[in-house]
């Protein structure tokens, strides 16, 4: 299992929080920011082949 951790010292709000996440996954340049488009993006990281990030994220 992948652990990620996040520091949530910079989440303020809600436009702070999908900067995080956006920064932290390297969402595309299209990210919605809002939790449709987290979602939609955060269900392809065990896809590595269709990814909507650049997480670089590790597979076992």
């Amino acid at each position: 299992m992948t652990k990620v951790f996040v520091d949530t010292t910079e989440i303020t709000d809600w436009p702070s929080f999908h900067r995080v996440f956006a920064q932290i996954f390297c969402f595309p340049a299209f990210y919605g920011n809002n939790m449709d488009a987290l979602i939609d993006c955060l269900s392809y990281l065990d896809e590595p082949e269709a990814a909507m990030t650049r997480s670089g994220l590790r597979y076992n």
